[in-house]
């Protein structure tokens, strides 16, 4: 016998059965719904609970569903395949993407290739990242209200417009995505934010530039975008190492405004960007650059980096089109303030000659600067032409330059192909040509220091208070200068 039994008469047990019977069918159907002895506000709540929970538990797993498929390939390629359509771009992969239940949307890398319509060639970008609710991510029309990108890489093409491409759309509701399918031809982005992004444009070399390493913004507002910029680096053509403070441009259907421009330059001293520019297939570019109290060499082609070190002020206008071979026209007119200049050869030799100090390396006490760089109707080549440039070195020194740089793209039969470093490591056969005029006045005592033989050979004028030396100088041949100071030092240790 049961020890639950011992000690208990038949009725008691048969009581206690029968209890226990009637508790469980109350469970039973208390489950399904209130009780017979559930009255007033406890029966309403009784009847609510129980249909949130068969509607609730069937919604939970859905949700759950939801939740392992936005963290599928399939979701990233859907996702992938929207933006194509959005952008009508070539191609375009995503790269782990991923929805959570708290509404964040991000993706791990995002690889674009632009198509010829697009203002891009491409574009790459990291840990992508935005937000659309629950609600939001069950309709066709998403929007965000800030994309935001942790680095991107991206190359302009020149006179591109975004176009929508005529391409498929994505599967009917709940063949895709579980009731997820987004409709990007109408997706709506109030702002787009960039912690570094690296800008490139370089169709032409009267066109090349690039915006490197910067912070910027593309909000939305009521006409167009407002885009903003902070740090990096800005170089247009052989403009160099500016380095941008803050930066903001207005963006409208067919132009654009710019309304700030502030940078420095490594070394000291600051400057201004303002203009415009148009929109469309051949863009039309209006910019002022001013500077003040700058090291001179950024605003010099590469070459004669080595030779000066000087501060000056004045103006650069960038006029033209990034979608013509011509290019962009640089037209800078500046005022030297002070500076020196060293590793002439020539200057070294007049210093030997006269027995005057200070010839080899000059002090620079003013003077001004002439200079523009356009291309030609040749595609890739560029020109840079010096026409009025005069340095003051106080009383013992005036020193006069006209220039002209030629860069060509030739056949590679006619010249040898030299690696483009900066065309991703592109082969590309180039020529280079510059040949100028250096002049040097002396003033006349300094002048009747040197032999009668290297006077007869180099002076050829006297006007304002100097007398004039004119070198021809090619600057592709042999060091700057190197030919004259040789046949300098050759006429000194000489006789007469």
């Amino acid at each position: 016998m049961s020890e639950k039994l011992k000690g208990k008469s038949y009725n008691q047990v048969m009581n206690e059965w029968k209890a226990q019977q009637s508790f469980l069918k109350r469970a039973g159907t208390g489950m399904l719904r209130p009780g017979p002895d559930v009255t007033g506000v406890s029966r309403i709540w009784g009847w609510t609970w129980r249909l949130l929970l068969v509607l609730g538990l069937p919604f939970l797993f859905y949700m759950g569903i939801i939740r392992l498929h936005a963290k599928t390939e399939e979701f990233t390629d859907q996702l992938a395949a929207e933006t194509k359509r959005f952008l009508g771009a070539e191609s375009v992969t995503f790269h782990r993407s991923r929805w959570d239940w708290n509404g964040e949307l991000r993706t791990q890398h995002v690889k674009i290739k632009g198509s010829p319509a697009n203002i891009f060639s491409y574009a790459n970008m990291d840990s992508v990242n935005t937000w659309i609710t629950a609600p939001g991510v069950f309709r066709s029309a998403w929007h965000f209200n800030k994309v935001s990108i942790a680095s991107a890489t991206v190359k302009l093409r020149a006179g591109g417009l975004p176009k929508a491409a005529a391409v498929d759309r994505s599967p009917a509701l709940l063949t895709a995505g579980w009731g997820i399918n987004p409709d990007f031809s109408k997706l709506t982005i109030d702002a787009y934010q960039c912690d570094r992004l690296n800008l490139n444009w370089d169709n032409s070399p009267s066109t090349a530039g690039e915006l490197a390493d910067s912070a910027v913004s593309l909000t939305r507002t009521g006409t167009g975008w407002d885009f903003t910029a902070a740090g990096g680096s800005f170089r247009q053509g052989w403009l160099n190492g500016i380095r941008v403070t803050a930066a903001a441009i207005r963006i409208g259907t067919d132009s654009a405004v710019i309304e700030k421009g502030d940078f420095t330059v490594p070394g000291g001293g600051a400057g201004s960007l303002t203009g415009s520019f148009t929109l469309g297939e051949v863009p039309e570019i209006n910019v002022t650059i001013k500077v003040e109290n700058v090291p001179f060499h950024p605003f010099l082609p590469e070459y004669f980096h080595r030779f000066v070190k000087a501060v000056c002020q004045g103006t650069v206008t960038l006029t033209g089109s990034t979608n013509r071979s011509t290019g962009i026209l640089m037209d800078s007119k500046l005022t030297l303030k002070s500076g020196t200049l060293s590793g002439i050869p020539v200057f070294r030799a007049l210093e030997l000659a006269t027995g005057e100090t200070h010839l080899a390396q000059p002090d620079l006490t003013g003077g001004h600067l002439h200079f523009t760089s356009q291309g030609t109707q040749e595609p890739g080549s560029l020109i840079v032409e010096a026409t009025d440039v005069l340095l003051e070195s106080g009383t013992r020194m005036r020193i006069g330059l006209t220039m002209r740089h030629e860069r060509k793209q030739v056949l590679a039969s006619r010249v040898q192909s030299i690696k483009d470093t900066e065309s991703s490591n592109t082969a590309e056969s180039i020529t280079l040509n510059t040949a100028g005029t250096l002049r040097i006045g002396l003033p006349p005592e300094t002048a009747a220091k040197l032999k009668l033989s290297i006077r007869k050979a180099f002076i050829t004028r006297e006007a304002d208070g100097f007398q004039w030396m004119e070198i021809p100088c090619r600057f592709d041949e042999g060091e700057f200068t190197r030919d004259a100071a040789d046949r300098i030092i050759a006429l000194q240790n000489a006789g007469e």
